[in-house]
């Protein structure tokens, strides 16, 4: 997509920063479309970008610190996509709520230990 506004104007979208495109999501008035985006399929998008990003500026530290960044999300959205395959609504926010409790019992037990 290119861009017909703004600082990078006339620029692709996957060639700008990564902080910009995470600004630009952010905006209200820039979401994309009403079409439901998976987590995997949105970073699987947003690792494409930091590479692209990052073979336009010659692999710059920054562009390499924003490949970095979008690899970590990429790695994050597999390992919740292979955690919950398969399970209906309610037994995902089941799990995901057990997850949570577990979370926080274990880091009130260090607290606990720590203080």
């Amino acid at each position: 997509m290119t861009l017909t506004f703004g600082k990078f104007k006339g620029q692709e979208l996957g060639s700008t920063p990564q902080w910009y495109q995470n600004w630009l999501s952010q905006q209200d008035w820039f979401k994309m479309p009403t079409k439901q985006v998976s987590n995997l399929s949105y970073a699987e998008q947003s690792f494409s970008n930091a590479h692209n990003y990052a073979k336009s500026s010659n692999y710059s530290e920054r562009s390499i610190d924003s490949m970095f960044e979008a690899e970590q999300i990429l790695d994050a959205a597999v390992e919740y996509d292979r955690k919950y395959y398969g399970m209906n609504a309610e037994t995902k926010q089941a799990q995901m709520d057990w997850d949570y409790a577990e979370t926080v019992a274990c880091n009130s037990v260090d607290e606990y230990y720590n203080d």
